[in-house]
């Protein structure tokens, strides 16, 4: 288990220090060559808005890039998985970045007792499977 800080105190954060934590955690020594990366990371926040870097990043920490610097690491360890919140706001607003679509990204919306997905979950095509989130 590798814990990595993105939001603040106050649970508030921006795109640019997620985009640095999601690199961290595939490459936390810097040395591609090296297999010290996580292989699923999650991701239990999100916002309403789309962002091309967050899409970007996602397609290097997954594979799903043709990026000849991230190469080495892609050859020798494959990419992660990124498991993405789906959001709680109980209807079907996309939540980034787990409704990116990429490959390799999951969207988890909340479940509850009775294996249904919760009132308070977000839903949508985009997401693709639920996980206990009531009681």
């Amino acid at each position: 288990i590798m814990p990595v800080r993105v939001l603040d105190a106050q649970g508030m954060g921006n795109i640019w220090v997620l985009a640095e934590g999601l690199l961290h955690a595939i490459d936390p020594d810097g040395d591609p060559g090296t297999d010290d990366g996580a292989q699923v990371i999650n991701v239990s926040l999100g916002t309403t808005n789309e962002s091309d870097l967050i899409e970007d990043i996602l397609e290097i920490v997954t594979c799903d890039d043709d990026d000849d610097d991230d190469a080495v690491r892609c050859e020798l360890y494959g990419g992660s998985v990124v498991v993405g919140a789906a959001g709680n706001s109980g209807d079907t607003t996309r939540h980034y970045p787990a409704a990116e679509e990429e490959d390799g990204v999951i969207a988890v919306a909340a479940s509850n007792e009775a294996r249904a997905l919760a009132e308070f979950s977000t839903r949508g095509t985009w997401v693709q499977l639920t996980a206990p989130g009531e009681d």
